[in-house]
């Protein structure tokens, strides 16, 4: 038996044979369910059938996997549930919810690739390699005329992968929902996110679709309608700034040009811990470092005309700390080879809470009461969320990581209320949708363009420029849809810091020998820093000390005033995965131009896909005032210099 709809988009088909989607811009998909693995061992589907539209496997361990496919000129989705149709609980743990093969290389050339945290790479690659992206991934031709994109639209329970394979004769697309030996009851049954796939001629356009979609699902509402803006102490001082640094950043701003536009003082991290102790995340209450405490200090801040902010980050415990002295029951457990449980430690050593136990949840709701109500904090950013989503033993065993990070994320978004900001940093970025106000969506900037740091797993470095505008760049399309975008801080300094130096000198993860030489920020690259977050419409958080700042760098700083509210889009041009080209879909037309590699480039581009009127044309570039102006089917822009960017006005 065979269900099959045909429209002017879409073809598909399912049968006992199993699915075929066809469209004409990426031909025929075929495939089925892939195997799944439960207990611990790895099964494939023994047996098919069809009941109106909807096919049903059957696995040799007792479990029911039905999938139902719909589709319309837009895209097509499939719904997929388990059902544990033996006697016990079964312990569920990777499921290749779908294995198409497709000629993906006839029509693509590259893919877009999406990671699962603020750290995790994500940017453009070509396809001659194993790609892993998680909740969406997108395809497309250099010259940006044919697309494709599939993506989990309600990711709010698992981490979904999507692993694409173009060795030749093995082109393929696996869809694999990682349930991480999740408990799932005799006769219980686990609806899983839908799948939908999307196809056209944009790369972009498929990407916002899919954001919109995702935000319908998930709930995604906007508390606030325009993005922060403030100061954070973070990278000037690094966990050393006291009350007095405090305030002396405050007055700076105060007698500023931008007295009055920086709206956030945040207090990061360093707070809660004694000058010469060791960190003690946890464990949420101030030290000696601010001796008249955090109510006294947002109090301040309050007087002083500013909102007050602080960073916290509630779901990690050291083992320094009060909390994990007390109850190392708390946290998520690993199995030892005895049998025997102990806590388990994610990357870095740090431990991440059990949300799943009752008294943790206590504990998450009576911290968060005590900032808000108590302290009086207007604005969080609450770090390294992803520790609460670590896969490992639970109180609640049916429960995976990702279901026992929006527990805890519920209740931090209850106590806020819809009048206080949650800003995620380190965060699980899709399974944030609905529950968060801004989200951080790349690496940490400082003080160097590029710091090669832990290069294995992390494809541009870290902490530098460089890592940070790539991130802002590939992640435009999630902004002002599902949150307001965090690119991360303002950074407009030339030199060394002391404090800097030694904080990245003690660092294990760099890869190479540091030079003194490395922090010595060019002012194209901190303009280029500043165009690109100024472009991108998110938040716009400055971090130095402000009593510092020259008269250039306080002029290049207000002329970010006012700063742009108007949508842009990534301009689907990808013959170099370093250049990347911006531009407005309302308003004033602006094209943005931002060149990450080291060789300078010269871009070409017609005014259809920049969307400029055929004819005559000028522009004038928003900081420096240069001009260019033209005619006829090319615009042909100045060269661009290395690690740059220059934001072009149509005048």
């Amino acid at each position: 038996m065979e269900s099959k709809l045909k429209n002017k988009g879409w073809d598909f088909s399912v049968s006992e044979d199993g699915i075929r989607l066809f469209h004409e811009n990426i031909g025929n998909c075929r495939g089925e369910v892939g195997r799944i693995t439960v207990d611990g061992a790895v099964f494939a589907p023994e047996s098919v059938r069809v009941e109106d539209g909807r096919m049903v496997w059957m696995y040799g361990c007792g479990l029911e996997l039905s999938l139902t496919v719909r589709g319309n000129r837009r895209d097509v989705t499939a719904w997929a549930e388990i059902r544990n149709r033996s006697a016990r609980a079964l312990s569920v743990g990777d499921l290749v919810l779908l294995d198409l093969h497709a000629d993906w290389t006839q029509a693509f050339s590259g893919c877009y690739y999406h990671g699962r945290t603020m750290c995790s790479n994500t940017g453009w690659v070509s396809l001659d390699e194993t790609v892993v992206s998680n909740s969406v991934v997108g395809m497309t031709d250099a010259s940006g005329q044919c697309a494709f994109a599939a993506g989990a639209i309600r990711p709010d329970d698992a981490w979904y992968d999507f692993q694409i394979e173009c060795a030749p004769g093995n082109e393929s697309l696996q869809v694999i929902c990682r349930l991480e030996n999740s408990l799932l009851a005799a006769g219980a049954s686990r609806r899983l996110s839908p799948v939908r796939f999307y196809a056209g001629t944009s790369m972009s356009l498929l990407l916002e679709r899919y954001a919109e979609d995702t935000a319908e699902q998930m709930v995604a509402v906007r508390r606030f309608n325009a993005p922060p803006t403030g100061w954070c102490s973070w990278y000037h001082y690094y966990g050393t700034d006291t009350e007095g640094d405090i305030r002396q950043n405050m007055d700076a701003i105060k007698a500023s040009p931008v007295n009055g536009r920086l709206q956030v003082i945040q207090i990061d991290d360093g707070w809660n811990r004694d000058r010469d102790s060791a960190r003690n995340w946890g464990d949420w209450l101030p030290e000696d470092k601010f001796p008249d405490g955090m109510k006294a200090l947002a109090d301040q801040i309050h007087a002083d005309g500013f909102q007050a902010g602080l960073w916290l980050a509630p779901f990690s415990v050291d083992e320094a700390s009060r909390l994990y002295k007390a109850h190392p029951d708390w946290l998520v457990q690993a199995t030892g080879d005895e049998g025997t449980l102990g806590p388990l430690a994610a990357p870095g050593g740090v431990f991440g809470l059990d949300l799943t136990r009752p008294d943790v949840q206590d504990f998450i709701r009576t911290t968060f009461r005590r900032v808000f109500q108590e302290w009086g904090f207007d604005y969080i950013k609450i770090d390294f969320l992803a520790h609460g989503a670590i896969e490992g033993r639970r109180f609640d065993r049916s429960k995976t990581g990702i279901e026992a990070f929006r527990v805890g994320m519920q209740i931090i978004r209850e106590e806020a209320g819809s009048d206080h900001f949650i800003l995620n940093c380190g965060s699980p970025i899709a399974a944030s949708i609905g529950l968060c106000d801004g989200m951080r969506i790349g690496m940490d900037v400082g003080g160097r363009w590029f710091a090669p740091m832990n290069m294995k797993e992390w494809r541009y470095g870290n902490c530098c420029l460089k890592a940070a505008a790539n991130s802002t760049i590939w992640r435009q399309w999630m902004s002002g849809v599902w949150w307001h975008n965090d690119p991360d801080c303002v950074i407009l300094r030339n030199r060394l810091m002391d404090v800097e130096w030694k904080t990245f000198f003690e660092n294990t993860l760099e890869d190479e020998p540091l030079k003194e030489e490395h922090f010595e920020l060019s002012s194209e690259e901190t303009l280029g820093w500043l165009r690109l977050i100024w472009l991108s419409g998110g938040m716009f958080i400055v971090s130095e000390d402000m009593s510092l700042l020259s008269k250039k760098q306080w002029d290049d700083l207000a002329a970010a005033w006012p700063l742009n509210r108007q949508p842009v889009r990534r301009v689907d041009h990808y013959s170099n995965e370093d250049v990347s080209v911006f531009a407005t879909v309302s308003g004033q037309k602006i094209v943005g131009l931002f060149n990450l590699s080291d060789e300078p480039v010269t871009l070409s581009l017609s005014p259809e896909t920049l969307g400029v009127s055929a004819g005559e044309w000028a522009f004038a570039e928003k900081w420096s005032g240069e001009r260019f102006a033209g005619k006829g089917d090319t615009v042909e822009f100045p060269p661009l210099p290395p690690h740059a960017g220059r934001l072009w006005l149509l005048v």
